[in-house]
């Protein structure tokens, strides 16, 4: 098992993340996507386009 230790100077980067997955969410032409939406809820439209089957 590896252990992996961070910087202290890590920061967090989920605003840089879904300021990339808006777009490519938009571009897919994935409904009811917005600017609004949080980091949790563009992943789960990512994973269900990824993955429809899963999508509930």
């Amino acid at each position: 098992m590896a252990v992996t230790i961070l910087d202290e100077k890590y920061e967090n980067k989920a605003e840089d993340l879904a300021a990339l997955l808006l777009p490519f969410l938009n571009a897919a032409n994935i409904k009811n996507v917005g600017a609004g939406m949080g980091l949790p809820d563009l992943i789960s439209a990512v994973e269900n386009y990824v993955l429809p089957d899963r999508a509930a």
